[in-house]
């Protein structure tokens, strides 16, 4: 057998394909491919838009909370509906209401009468329905394939988000620079019609009952969080990923002020300097989905947590572009693997009945943390600018992932072997006695 045909067969049964075999995953992943890639146009829209109209740090951050702060309240409540109904029928309809709204931001940008505090309602909006949407699309994918396909799955999710990060924002960039912003939102819009109807194509394993179904929905929340606190390798991983969210992951809703006030660049720098970080993720997302196996995951999660703290510090230092689009792929690549490594770990060692509940948490990671992050930097930019309050935040990363280093060995043991249900989690103290 040649280098090349064993090349061919490792990718057939250890790298994407493994996942993509799969006839329903691939149908979801193809088609979520074309809505993130929209996703991140309008992102690049709203950031630049918003900086148009009002040259503010603050509005950045505010923008940016806006769609993401409803999760901070929702998602523990939204994760314990989400193991309780048809997760499909539920996307159905925030897909539906999704695109309404984008439409409604493209056309009113198109006529010329959006404002700032409408495109604030919207994206607000937007936030709340995302808060249902992200835990029923994230909890798809292990309803799709095996548990032994699971860590690839992942990596085809986390590979399909950043090519989308890297081909969204280039995009959108191009279509500002030419076409103006609202181009880039109808473009948005268009790109959600192919994700809803693959909605009602791909079926799901029917689920057994839960046996607590008949428990009030703040009970299940309150179990949820109790189940990761007690859960010796998700409690670690998720704090700690969450905390790193606020604290190094909010620099992609500023890059609009960085590109503006530091690099003194426009709209094509700033698809350039985001396409990078997209470029990046999807290097990163790759070589995950090549590795195939959970064993090692907690190693590498450290590792590149603290390459991701310490990249941010030296983008933060900059005040040229072309170096900060270099920095932006090294960000891009250990921001991929590190979220990669901490949703294998969490996915591949919760119980199936609280998948919903542990993912939901997890979502927060996504969009809330990094919004709330940047809130808090758009404010203090007023005072130090924005390179200061961006290095503080990614320097106190660097104890974070200290910490999480000092427990890798009891994550390693509970997160990399096999999932433990509430009863093996209850028994680890009595076993330690």
């Amino acid at each position: 057998m040649t280098v090349f045909s064993r090349i061919i067969e490792h990718l057939r049964h250890q790298g994407l394909a493994r996942a993509l075999r799969h006839r329903d995953f691939a149908y979801f992943s193809l088609t979520s491919w074309f809505s993130t890639t929209g996703m991140w146009m309008q992102r690049i829209g709203i950031g630049w838009l918003t900086w148009d109209m009002t040259h503010s740090g603050a509005w950045l951050g505010i923008m940016a909370a806006a769609s993401a702060m409803p999760g901070v309240f929702m998602l523990p409540f939204t994760g314990a509906y989400v193991d309780r109904i048809d997760r499909l029928k539920l996307l159905r309809i925030t897909q539906a209401i999704t695109f309404v709204a984008n439409g409604l931001l493209a056309i009113m940008t198109l006529m010329g009468t959006i404002t700032v505090e409408i495109m604030l309602a919207i994206t607000l909006i937007s936030g709340v329905v995302l808060s249902f949407n992200m835990p029923a699309r994230m909890t798809i994918a292990p309803s799709l394939v095996p548990r032994e396909d699971l860590p690839a799955a992942i990596s085809v999710n986390s590979f399909q988000f950043t090519t989308a990060m890297f081909i969204g924002p280039a995009l959108a960039g191009f279509l500002i620079a030419h076409g103006g912003v609202g181009l880039a939102f109808v473009a948005n819009a268009a790109s959600y019609l192919p994700f809803y109807v693959m909605l009602y194509i791909i079926k799901l394993p029917d689920r057994a009952p839960r046996n607590n179904a008949d428990r009030g929905i703040i009970a299940d929340v309150v179990d949820g969080v109790q189940y990761v606190a007690r859960h010796p390798g998700i409690g670690p991983v998720l704090l700690a990923t969450l905390l790193l969210s606020i604290l190094v992951r909010p620099l992609p809703d500023l890059v609009p002020g960085f590109i503006d006030e530091v690099f003194r660049a426009g709209p094509a720098e700033l698809g350039m300097v985001m396409s990078a970080f997209g470029l990046g993720g999807m290097i990163g997302s790759l070589w995950m989905a090549n590795r195939g196996r959970i064993a090692g995951t907690t190693r590498i999660f450290i590792v590149h947590s603290f390459v991701l703290s310490a990249m941010t510090v030296v983008f933060a230092s900059l005040d040229i572009v072309l170096p900060a689009i270099c920095v932006m792929v090294i960000l891009g690549l250990t921001n991929s693997i590190s979220n990669n490594a901490a949703q294998s770990l969490i996915q591949s060692s919760v119980a199936p009945s609280h998948r919903g509940r542990v993912i939901s948490l997890y979502s927060l990671n996504g969009r809330a943390g990094p919004s709330a992050g940047a809130m808090g930097m758009g404010y203090l930019s007023h005072l130090f600018g924005l390179q200061m309050p961006v290095a503080g935040a990614a320097a106190i990363g660097f104890l974070i992932v200290i910490w999480v280093a000092r427990k890798r060995h009891v994550i390693v043991a509970a997160s990399e072997t096999a999932v433990m249900d509430d009863d093996a989690i209850a028994a680890k103290p009595k076993a330690a006695e």
